[in-house]
């Protein structure tokens, strides 16, 4: 699936049982994803924030969503202010690109890192 549609990764608040996960719904999942460990992941408190460069690998899931439907994403990332959409190296799936929301580092500055690379081992919903 291609055609008209953006394969996107998701981190943190569109993850499945997450609070934005609803800005989905339309989409089609393609399932478990981790990028190469050549990122950082910041809890940002109430969401988390996904930097380059790094050391971990991040993980998330895949979404093919319409093109179209960019803007409402972009919207709720408050891109291209906050975050900045990026092409981004998966290890799984292997060889995969994505696009993704990162945040620029110096946003990050004074906010703890996730080790683990998941989002939702910190909030308790892994």
């Amino acid at each position: 699936m291609s055609d008209g549609q953006t394969l996107i990764f998701v981190y943190g608040t569109l993850r499945q049982m997450e609070s934005a996960h609803d800005l989905l719904e339309q989409c089609v999942s393609a399932g478990p994803a981790q990028t190469t460990p050549d990122y950082t992941l910041h809890n940002m408190g109430p969401y988390p924030a996904m930097t380059a460069p790094g050391t971990a690998s991040i993980v998330g899931e895949l979404y093919w969503i319409p093109t179209e439907r960019l803007p409402v994403l972009d919207a709720y990332e408050d891109h291209p202010r906050l975050y900045q959409r990026a092409v981004i190296q998966l290890t799984h799936p292997v060889h995969q690109h994505a696009t993704a929301y990162l945040m620029r580092a110096t946003d990050t500055l004074g906010f703890p890192t996730i080790p683990s690379g998941d989002w939702q081992t910190i909030q308790g919903t892994a």
